[in-house]
């Protein structure tokens, strides 16, 4: 969805025997000769449109991003999956397996199953964004109803203004897909103001007050909630309970499965990070840290050294900085550790691939599920304790938050 659209390069993409459907639709343009039209001589197309009213053209416009937004492989592959999710199981791979581009599967689903493609629109929108997955969650013991859905907006409209003061107006959509339980919530945001042109051309200021979505996607037979459209481990956290209070009926004092990390060991530059040899591991290096300081402001500083450096040249930059600002090491915090990985080769390679990967003070990690050597690099933080998940130390308090940053290098 981060392809730009324009109305010329659309028209030029889009078969015009769809094009001629859809304007007809709209009673526009019955007076091209479309026999004579080549891929690229959409000018008469282009001028219909744009002579139009402002009401049509801002409705063409409108239709055409969205079925730009989904004219990819992935806009495709959700509007397959969303007829076979449906009630009715229509087939829709069959039906656009001989088309010839992903334009003319997705104008041609818009023009013929115009629920099942705004579905998928709205399906398809979580892809773009952040997404944080956790497990452990309650079971789901009822059918949701609307009631459960105004449960939940009610409980994230008086979260939001709480909070920061938006979120007062508010909506939910609610899908079943199998075992997934999809929940869209529309809220209230700040309101703007822009200076635009109405229908008449004339200049006014337009004060308008635009949606912000928060996406929960549990899996009823996994028992995991993935949430996307938030971000920050509080707010997170105060999601998953409110999604488990209002839908899943039932209360929890803390999120479930959550990972956590502790980076403190990382402040001895001894700290033993051994290579581990049964999983194909032949050596590991800490490459990358950031660091803060409590209680003073204008250190927080990344430190990232090059391939032939590790921890201990990282300690003596981090010791130089503490002392020519003559800042106590004691209440120096790590915030983010950058580790090398260097595995033994496959069968018939000289050299092992290096996996190269970052850990975050308190959950964040860029290491992927279900990928072979990150399942291994987990294991790695498991023993060397950095990943503390369950543990006494991952169920302490957080400390106060850290002073402004005024210096990141």
């Amino acid at each position: 969805m981060s392809r730009q659209y324009s109305l010329r390069n659309f028209l030029r993409r889009a078969p015009q025997a769809l094009l001629r459907d859809y304007l007809a639709q709209q009673g526009l343009g019955n007076d091209i000769d479309w026999k004579y039209l080549t891929p690229n001589n959409v000018e008469p197309v282009f001028s219909v449109i744009r002579e139009a009213d402002a009401a049509a053209q801002e409705r063409t416009n409108l239709a055409f991003q969205e079925i730009h937004d989904m004219a990819d492989e992935s806009g495709i592959l959700t509007i397959i999956q969303e007829a076979k999710d449906c009630g009715d199981e229509i087939d829709l791979a069959e039906a656009l397996k001989e088309m010839s581009c992903c334009y003319e599967k997705a104008f041609w689903v818009f023009l013929n199953h115009p629920t099942i493609f705004s579905t998928a629109r709205i399906i398809d929108i979580p892809n773009d964004r952040r997404t944080t997955k956790r497990g452990g969650f309650p079971p789901l013991t009822y059918e949701p109803d609307d009631a459960a859905k105004d449960k939940l907006g009610r409980a994230l409209s008086e979260f939001y203004l709480k909070k920061d003061g938006r979120g007062q107006g508010y909506k939910v959509d609610y899908y079943r897909r199998g075992d997934k339980h999809l929940y869209y919530a529309y809220l209230e945001g700040f309101a703007h103001s822009n200076l635009v042109y109405d229908e008449n051309h004339e200049l006014r200021n337009d004060i308008y007050r635009p949606a912000f979505e928060i996406i929960f996607r549990y899996n009823s037979a996994e028992r995991t909630l993935e949430i996307s459209g938030a971000s920050g481990k509080r707010i997170i956290n105060e999601l998953q309970m409110i999604f488990s209070e209002t839908i899943l009926k039932h209360h929890i004092e803390t999120p479930p499965d959550v990972v956590v990390f502790d980076l403190t060991s990382l402040r001895d530059r001894d700290v033993d990070l051994s290579p581990a040899p049964d999983l194909g591991i032949r050596s590991t290096r800490v490459k990358k840290l950031k660091v803060s300081l409590w209680g003073r402001q204008g250190i927080n500083v990344t430190i990232d050294v090059g391939s032939n450096y590790g921890l201990s040249d990282i300690h003596d930059i981090i010791d130089a900085i503490l002392e020519s600002q003559r800042l106590p090491s004691d209440k120096l915090e790590i915030k983010q550790a950058g580790f090398q990985l260097g595995f033994e080769p496959e069968p018939g390679k000289k050299k092992g691939r290096p996996r190269s990967f970052s850990v975050s003070h308190p959950e964040a990690t860029s290491l992927k599920d279900g990928v072979a050597h990150d399942e291994k690099a987990r294991k790695c933080l498991k023993k060397w304790k950095i990943d503390v998940s369950g543990t006494a130390e991952g169920c302490a308090a957080e400390p106060p938050l850290a002073a402004q940053s005024l210096l990141d290098y």
